[in-house]
């Protein structure tokens, strides 16, 4: 059966927001720390360790009183993070990828999302639209916007938050996907420049140049980032402007392309 995904937007309070950045770190080090683990074992002893047992040894770590802020991390997220990796290493010993590198401070801010895998025994009370809630592990109830209503049941849903702070949940489910009516007509269309595009009608599609039309704006909040020091606050805050301005670019050129091929 095909399979549909969703991207709905969701509200997260400040707790939440918190919760979920800390176990970011929490999972950056996790990855560190598995990736550390394997490429030394295989230096040293020419030895294959998998995400298995890197989890085993997580779960040692977690008794140890140093190591108790790893129980504070949902288990299917540290799960999914390590099959991240066994992808990783798979994609390069397949010669598709090259090898796994550390993970950053700063571009795990950036790119911060999470996994979580739902319990199918209870998926009933976890998706509730017409509450307009979701419930995730550790987290609890989150708001979110079903703009559209999942007609299968995910099982796993991954939260995420753009460079403007935003925060998305992302799912696929499997359900039957109708496919369109088969059409008579037949148009050419032609991609260029000065217009976004030219069909066999004669009718032409204004480009909207998202980008240059904000071009000024964000030339201005990259030379005020540049002059802010690097890992402060205000640097920080800068950021998440000029992340912003290309959050907009980017929501005005998806808008036109949907408008456009709709």
């Amino acid at each position: 059966m095909p399979q549909r995904s969703y991207k709905l937007r969701a509200y997260l309070t400040p707790e939440q927001a918190n919760a979920v950045e800390r176990w970011s770190h929490h999972l950056r080090w996790v990855w560190n720390h598995s990736l550390r683990r394997r490429s030394l074992a295989y230096r040293r002893r020419q030895e294959s360790v998998s995400g298995v047992d890197v989890s085993r040894a997580l779960t040692a770590l977690k008794a140890l009183p140093r190591f108790s802020w790893l129980s504070e991390i949902p288990a299917t997220c540290i799960t999914q993070r390590l099959r991240d990796q066994d992808t990783a290493f798979a994609n390069f010993f397949a010669g598709r990828a090259r090898y796994p590198r550390f993970r950053k401070r700063r571009i795990a801010q950036q790119r911060l999302s999470l996994r979580f895998q739902l319990d199918q025994r209870c998926v009933h009370r976890t998706c509730r639209p017409a509450e307009g809630h979701l419930q995730l592990p550790r987290l609890g109830n989150i708001r979110v916007v079903w703009s559209r209503i999942p007609v299968g049941i995910p099982k796993m849903v991954t939260l995420s938050r753009d460079a403007a702070g935003r925060w998305f949940v992302s799912m696929s489910v499997e359900e039957p996907v109708a496919p369109f009516p088969p059409s008579a007509g037949r148009i050419g269309i032609d991609r260029g420049l000065s217009s976004l595009m030219v069909d066999s009608h004669g009718h032409a599609t204004e480009n909207l140049r998202p980008l240059q039309q904000r071009q000024r704006r964000l030339k201005r909040a990259q030379r005020t980032l540049s002059r802010k020091t690097k890992g402060s606050g205000r640097w920080h805050a800068q950021c998440r402007r000029v992340g912003t301005l290309h959050v907009r670019v980017a929501d005005a050129r998806r808008n036109m392309l949907h408008q456009t091929s709709r």
